[in-house]
């Protein structure tokens, strides 16, 4: 199988397994699976959001919005630079495998055209006996 096709099977599989735990935990209205990281998980989400609440009250909404666009706005920088830099090292290597393929190209000549002449030179027919296949063609 391919990468883009197995990863398409685990996502989707992926997907169905959670709705189906999201399904059987509201008909049993309560945690199923890892009861006790997700507890703490939910512990740590409501920590934060009293916290992020402190500081809106504190210094504003805005200041925490424009902080928050401020950190995005890095990390989508980073991200940049990063394929930015992955770009340079794959045009690097194009070039390097085109130089490579014509450097192969002009050490076997024509190629495959060459062996075609040869074979063609080799195999010609006289004026003669190309007038008989004319003739048997004809009649």
């Amino acid at each position: 199988m391919t990468p883009l096709l197995t990863t398409f099977l685990i996502s989707t599989g992926s997907a169905v397994l959670l709705v189906l735990l999201y399904l059987i935990e509201e008909r049993k209205g309560q945690r199923v699976l890892l009861r006790r990281p997700r507890a703490l998980f939910d512990l740590g989400l409501f920590k934060l959001n009293a916290a992020l609440g402190w500081l809106a009250a504190r210094f504003g909404a805005s200041t925490l919005r424009r902080w928050l666009h401020v950190s995005i706005h890095g990390v989508l920088r980073a991200l940049l630079l990063v394929v930015e830099g992955l770009s340079y090292v794959l045009r690097r290597l194009q070039r390097t495998n085109r130089k490579l393929a014509d450097s192969l190209s002009a050490a076997d000549g024509e190629g495959g055209l060459s062996d075609v002449r040869e074979h063609v030179d080799q195999y010609k027919l006289s004026p003669e006996e190309k007038t008989k296949k004319r003739r048997e063609l004809l009649e």
